[in-house]
C-alpha cells in the first residue's frame, strides 16, 4: 500500500514540477555568471518572470475590462455551407437529390446588459429567410423566453433554475453569471498579487528539489540543434511529502489567497464561504499526509524512487528543453518531454506525453520569413502518425494577441491493416482572422475530400453599437406545463414558414413530408358494444 501511495504522490509531484517549469520557461531568458545549478536556475527564472508578470497581467486585465465594458452588443453569424461535392455526398448517403441544399445560417444580434440577454436571430436557408427567433434571457427572474413570430405571436418560456448537487441555482447567481460573462476580470487578482503567488509557491516547489548532475549536451529535433547545458533536479519521496506539506500549510495562512476567496464569495451569491471550504480541504489533506507518513515509517521501498526534472539551457540562458521522468533506481519512465531548439529563423518542436503505456507525440518545425511563420508537424498516438498539420500565421498579429492563422490537417494512410486510417481521404482547413480595430473574430473550418471541398462551417463575431431593447412579453406559455405547451401548439400556424421553405428551393416532395410530420394524427373514434362491459 505504501509503494502505491508513494507512486501516486510522486506522480502528483511530477505534475506540479512540470507545470512550474513550464511557467518559468516562458519567461525571458536569464543569464547567469559561471556555473549554475538546477535550483538556482529555476529560482532565477521565477524572480525574472515575476518582475514583468505583474505589469503584463495588469495590462491584459485592463484590456479585457475595456472589452468587457464595450462588448454588450455584438453581431454573430454562423453559416454551414455545402459545395457541389458535398451535395453529391449527402445525396448519395440520404438517397435523394441534395443539389438544392446550399447553406443554412443563423444571423444574430445580441445584447447583454442590465441582467438580461436579448437575441434577435434570422434563420436562413439558401440565403432565404425562413423565420425570426426572438430570445430574452431574464437572469433576475431565472426565465428564458423564446418567440417565433412566423409561427405565433405568443412566447414559450422555461426556467433557468438548474440544480447543482441537488440545490437550485438562484436567480441572483444567474444574474451574476450574466455580469461575469460581460466582464470576468472582477474575479481575478491584481498583477502584483498574482506575481507574488507565483513566486511564493514556485520557490516552495524548487526548494524541495535536490540538484543533480550538470553536463554539456546538444538538443536536436528535426535536424535543428543547439549546444546546451543540461541541468537536473531530483525530488525524492521525502522531498515530495515535505513539499506538499509546506504548500498546504503556507496556503492555510496565506492572506492573499484568503482575500481572493473572500472576494469570490462576495461576488458569487451561491458560492458560500469559499475560505472556510478551502481551509477545511487543507486540514483534511494535511491529516491524510500525516497518516500516510505514519504508515510509510513502518515500511521501506526496495529502491529509491524520485522525480527527475531535466532542463536544457542554451548559450543565451533560454530553456529550450524540458523532461520529467519517474525514476526507480537506475530505471527511468519519462512522462513529459518538450524540446524547442532554434537555428536562425527556424525552430523545431518535440512534445511527448506518456502515461501508463500510452503516448501522444507532436514533432515538426517552423520557419519565419516575410513576417509569416510557416510550420509542418505530425501528430502520433502510440507511435502511429494519425494526422499531419501545415500551419501559417502572421507573426506580428499573433504577438499582439489578435491571431491571423491557417492550419491544414491531413490524415495519412497507414501502410498496414493495423494502422489503417479511415480518414485518409479527408482533410480539414481551419482558419482564424481577428481584428483589433473592431474586436472582431472570424473562425472557419472547411472539409475536403481528395482535394475537393465538401462544405464549410464559418462563425464571425463583431462588436456593434446596435443595442437591442428588452421586448415586451405578452402571452407566454410554460413549456414545462403540459396544458400550456399544448395550448401553444394549438395556436401555432406554420403556413408562413412552409411558404418560405418552398421559396428557399426545397423540393415539393420534401416539403410535403415536412407538412405531414407537423400535422397532428387524426383520432379515430370507435363505438364500444353495449355488452362490452
Amino acid at each position: 500500500m505504501y509503494l502505491k501511495r508513494n507512486k501516486n504522490m510522486l506522480k502528483k509531484s511530477a505534475a506540479v514540477v512540470t507545470a512550474s517549469v513550464m511557467v518559468m520557461a516562458s519567461a525571458a531568458p536569464v543569464m547567469a555568471e559561471g556555473e549554475v545549478s538546477f535550483r538556482e536556475k529555476m529560482k532565477e527564472e521565477i524572480a525574472a518572470s515575476c518582475e514583468t508578470l505583474a505589469q503584463k497581467w495588469d495590462a491584459d486585465l485592463a484590456e479585457a475590462e475595456e472589452q468587457g465594458d464595450t462588448n454588450g452588443n455584438a453581431k454573430v453569424n454562423m453559416t454551414l455551407s455545402l459545395d457541389e461535392a458535398g451535395q453529391s455526398m449527402v445525396g448519395m448517403l440520404a438517397g435523394m437529390d441534395a443539389s438544392w441544399m446550399k447553406n443554412i445560417s443563423l444571423d444574430m444580434n445580441v445584447t447583454l446588459a442590465d441582467g438580461s440577454e436579448v437575441v434577435k436571430a434570422d434563420v436562413m436557408l439558401n440565403d432565404t429567410k425562413i423565420c425570426t427567433m426572438n430570445v430574452l434571457v431574464d437572469f433576475a427572474e431565472g426565465v428564458e423566453y423564446v418567440q417565433l413570430p412566423e409561427i405565433s405571436e405568443a412566447w414559450i418560456k422555461a426556467s433557468l433554475n438548474a440544480s447543482v448537487n441537488g440545490e437550485a441555482v438562484s436567480a441572483d447567481s444567474l444574474e451574476t453569471i450574466s455580469d461575469l460573462a460581460s466582464n470576468p476580470t472582477v474575479l481575478l487578482p491584481e498583477g502584483k498579487d498574482f506575481a507574488n503567488l507565483v513566486e511564493r509557491y514556485g520557490n516552495i516547489v524548487f526548494d524541495h528539489m535536490q540538484d543533480g548532475p550538470s553536463v554539456e549536451e546538444n538538443v536536436s529535433v528535426e535536424g535543428i540543434g543547439e549546444g546546451c547545458t543540461l541541468l537536473e533536479g531530483q525530488m525524492y519521496e521525502e522531498d515530495a511529502d515535505a513539499m506538499a506539506k509546506e504548500l498546504f500549510t503556507t496556503a492555510q495562512s496565506d492572506e492573499q489567497i484568503a482575500a481572493l476567496l473572500t472576494k469570490w464569495s462576495e461576488t458569487i451569491p451561491d458560492a458560500g464561504d469559499l475560505n472556510a471550504q478551502f481551509q477545511s480541504f487543507l486540514e483534511e489533506t494535511l491529516a491524510e499526509l500525516d497518516a500516510d507518513n505514519g504508515e510509510a515509517a513502518e515500511e521501506e521501498s526496495a529502491e529509491p524512487e524520485y522525480v527527475a526534472t531535466r532542463i536544457w539551457v542554451n548559450g543565451d540562458g533560454k530553456i529550450v528543453g524540458t523532461e520529467v521522468a519517474l525514476c526507480t533506481g537506475i530505471d527511468a519512465d519519462t512522462t513529459f518531454t518538450l524540446k524547442q531548439p532554434e537555428a536562425g529563423d527556424t525552430s523545431a518542436l518535440l512534445l511527448d506525453v506518456q502515461s501508463e503505456g500510452s503516448g501522444f507525440t507532436v514533432t515538426g518545425s517552423s520557419q519565419k520569413a516575410d513576417g509569416m511563420s510557416k510550420g509542418s508537424y505530425s501528430v502520433a498516438i502510440d507511435g502511429i502518425t494519425m494526422m499531419e498539420l501545415a500551419t501559417e500565421s502572421d507573426i506580428a498579429a499573433s504577438e499582439e494577441g489578435y491571431p491571423k492563422a491557417t492550419c491544414t490537417v491531413t490524415f495519412p494512410q497507414g501502410d498496414t491493416e493495423d494502422n489503417y486510417n479511415p480518414l485518409s481521404m479527408f482533410s480539414l482547413v481551419l482558419n482564424v482572422d481577428s481584428q483589433k480595430e473592431d474586436n472582431s473574430v472570424n473562425l472557419g473550418a472547411a472539409l475536403l475530400s481528395s482535394g475537393a471541398q465538401l462544405g464549410a462551417l464559418n462563425m464571425s463575431t463583431i462588436q456593434t453599437d446596435e443595442k437591442l431593447e428588452i421586448p415586451e412579453i405578452g402571452t407566454a406559455y410554460d413549456s414545462m406545463i403540459e396544458e400550456e405547451a399544448n395550448a401553444y401548439a394549438e395556436s401555432a400556424n406554420y403556413d408562413t414558414i412552409i411558404e418560405n421553405i418552398k421559396n428557399a428551393g426545397v423540393p415539393a416532395e420534401l416539403v410535403d413530408q415536412i407538412v405531414q410530420s407537423m400535422e397532428a394524427p387524426e383520432v379515430v373514434e370507435t363505438e364500444v358494444p353495449a355488452d362490452a362491459a
